[in-house]
């Protein structure tokens, strides 16, 4: 996997998580709009992607088991140092990817209605930053 599928794969893997949250964290389940974009080394323009998720009330349940589970399903991925408040949390994840190990870390700030994100992704010499952002849109999930 090459550093754009992978970044493609994790910020896909970071919007999902806004569709996971503990009871601690107050927001509306339904269909959420998401945006991320990633500075790639090299690259004069941002990678940019937008995507719908859906935020269940299962997922609403148990935050670090969606995050976890989501992100165990990267092979070669481990999630630690979870951290959450009542609006936010964080977390590292380190992955092998093609043999060389990627230290990920992610913040996470939620509001009733929306999110925001931020993640750095460390690749031997190579860094790769993130931001992304979350919006409510609907009750009903367009996939149901």
């Amino acid at each position: 996997m090459n550093v754009r599928s992978w970044a493609a794969a994790t910020a896909l893997s970071i919007g999902a998580v806004a569709g996971a949250w503990s009871q601690a964290i107050s927001m509306r389940p339904g269909e959420y709009e998401a945006v991320v974009e990633f500075q790639l080394p090299g690259e004069t323009q941002p990678m940019v992607m937008e995507h719908l998720a859906c935020v269940t009330s299962v997922e609403a349940a148990d935050l670090l088991e969606v995050i976890t589970e989501g992100m165990a399903e990267e092979e070669g991925c481990e999630v630690s140092n979870f951290k959450q408040s009542a609006r936010a949390v964080s977390f590292e994840m380190t992955c092998d990817v093609d043999g060389q190990r990627v230290l990920s870390t992610a913040q996470m700030t939620f509001d009733s209605d929306s999110y925001t994100s931020t993640m750095t992704m460390n690749m031997g010499k190579e860094q790769i930053t993130g931001r992304g952002s979350g919006r409510w849109v609907r009750a009903t999930c367009s996939s149901e």
